[in-house]
């Protein structure tokens, strides 16, 4: 009896050994191990099963929990260690004060628009004024509530976005002078500070108002010429509709027939070098005195 016990004991004490996989463990897979639940911890060595190579584990009596889930670092803490934050925008990464849930920052990356910041204040995120893009061409966005860039900071240090316009108001008649008709009436060279830029508003004033018909503008984009007229070249009518002041009226403003710009957006963009010229195509019976044109470009 004695002799059968001294050769029972040991096959019971190693096959107990063999299944009560508990303390510290390395295996190829975790997941094939016989856990103990809180009593055993495995790093996960190899690459074929469900677990992450090289991360640790714990079973918990059900599944096996990263000694990372519910971790929280700091952007700074990941910084030291050389980590990448890996984000969609579907699971973003939130920059937020401590204790504060509801305002934040959103940061994450979009297979088309890039790196997107987006700010959460109070739970909502707030992309009519506060949202920044920078995609993958190293361009700067600040996005309105449609997602439109209306700011653009560009790799080469260009700043544009459909936000930003220029100004350049001419003077065709003194404010004492009668308007009167003809091509070419005012021109002006396109600077470089528009170069690229579009069309995109026109004001016409009188100073002294004309009665009995209307007093109409036209606005033609010349290309650059190295000699004779400048305008001897290609000539692009820049509106659909000529811009009128009716009778008794100072402004084109409230025109019984808004004036238009054309509706082929190559035709309103201007290029240095360039020339626009102002021209007058019909005038009220009784000429108005004094012309201002105004017109807006916006940058691309």
């Amino acid at each position: 009896m004695m002799r059968f016990l001294r050769w029972f004991l040991p096959l019971i004490f190693v096959t107990g050994l063999a299944h009560a996989q508990t303390g510290f463990l390395m295996r190829d897979d975790c997941t094939t191990l016989t856990g103990v639940a809180y009593n055993t911890i495995c790093q996960n060595t190899g690459s074929s099963g469900s677990l992450t190579q090289g991360s640790l584990y714990t079973y918990t009596g059900v599944d096996w929990d990263s000694f990372t889930t519910g971790v929280t670092i700091t952007l700074q803490q990941a910084y030291d260690a050389g980590e990448i934050i890996e984000a969609d925008c579907a699971t973003p990464v939130k920059v937020a004060k401590p204790g504060d849930t509801t305002t934040y920052w959103k940061i994450c990356h979009d297979a088309t628009d890039g790196l997107v910041i987006i700010p959460v204040i109070a739970g909502v995120e707030n992309a009519a004024n506060r949202r920044v893009k920078l995609s993958d061409t190293f361009d700067w966005c600040i996005l309105d509530n449609d997602d439109t860039c209306i700011f653009k900071l560009t790799e080469a240090g260009v700043f544009s976005g459909s936000a930003i316009k220029k100004t350049i108001e001419v003077v065709p008649f003194d404010f004492t002078t009668d308007v009167s008709t003809g091509d070419g009436k005012f021109y002006f060279r396109v600077p470089t500070t528009i170069d690229g830029y579009s069309l995109s508003g026109v004001q016409v004033n009188v100073i002294t108002a004309g009665t009995t018909n209307s007093t109409t503008v036209g606005i033609d984009r010349c290309a650059a010429t190295t000699s004779g007229n400048a305008c001897s070249g290609t000539v692009t009518d820049m509106l659909a509709t000529v811009f009128s002041v009716d009778t008794g009226e100072n402004s084109s403003s409230d025109a019984a027939t808004p004036g238009a710009l054309s509706a082929t957006a190559a035709n309103l963009i201007v290029t240095a070098g360039q020339i626009v010229r102002v021209n007058v195509d019909s005038v009220s019976t009784t000429a108005p005195k004094g012309l201002i044109v105004t017109m807006d470009f916006t940058a691309p």
